[in-house]
């Protein structure tokens, strides 16, 4: 039971932190197109 709940945390902290580096990424394209 634990050990399903760690394996849960850790798969929401690993897809989480893709779509934080997606959204960095967007938001940098976003950031370039307004300077322009």
């Amino acid at each position: 039971m634990i050990q399903e709940r760690k394996q849960q945390g850790w798969h929401l902290f690993t897809s989480s932190a893709k779509t934080g580096m997606n959204v960095e990424k967007a938001f940098v394209k976003l950031a370039s197109l307004a300077a322009q």
